[in-house]
């Protein structure tokens, strides 16, 4: 299915920050377009030169309104 900004469904995910880094490292490397497909454990980012998929961190990043610092 695929989905416009307008009914692009709401989804909070936890990414490990070893794997933003790298998927950042890969886009930059290339000039290709990306795909960026969410599964329910993992995420998978394609171009037409590599495929990288990482598992996603269980759980919900805490609202920071409610931490004590």
């Amino acid at each position: 299915m695929a989905y416009t900004t307008d009914t692009l469904p709401v989804r909070q995910v936890l990414i490990p920050r070893n794997g933003v880094l790298e998927i950042t490292r890969l886009i930059e490397a290339n000039d290709h377009s990306v795909t960026i497909t969410f599964g329910s454990t993992h995420i998978s980012v394609n171009s037409s030169v590599f495929v990288f998929t990482l598992k996603l961190v269980y759980g919900r990043f805490p609202d920071p309104r409610c931490l004590l610092l």
